[in-house]
């Protein structure tokens, strides 16, 4: 099976973010695909699950800790990762985030023009 690309488009490729809400095993998995694909991910914590899970992995004061999952692992040291709290969504906090990841790409244009 091909990995997505991030949606293909004359001349390259749209760039690709994922986001992450509460989840299971199955959630863990694409999550760590998305890193492996080298997409930045947002994770909404206070929605449980794998979340919650990568949220807590991934927070400047717990990245000293072992984590036994190696999905789990992965995801915290390899991916770029941006986390919000579920009562802190609104428009303009996501909009700040997505120019946080995509400050630098090649194609950080492209998800301003569509959005």
């Amino acid at each position: 099976e091909a990995a997505p690309t991030g949606g293909d488009r004359p001349g390259g490729t749209l760039p690709a973010v994922a986001v992450l809400v509460s989840g299971s095993e199955t959630a863990m998995e694409e999550a760590l695909w998305c890193v492996r694909l080298g997409w930045p991910l947002i994770v909404v914590e206070g929605t449980g699950g794998t979340a919650d899970a990568v949220a807590w992995a991934t927070a400047r004061e717990n990245r000293r800790h072992f984590v036994p999952n190696p999905k789990l692992m992965e995801i915290a040291r390899e991916g770029y990762v941006e986390t919000v709290r579920l009562g802190d969504v609104d428009g303009k906090i996501l909009q700040a985030m997505l120019e946080r990841l995509f400050n630098g790409m090649e194609n950080a244009t492209a998800w301003r023009s569509t959005g």
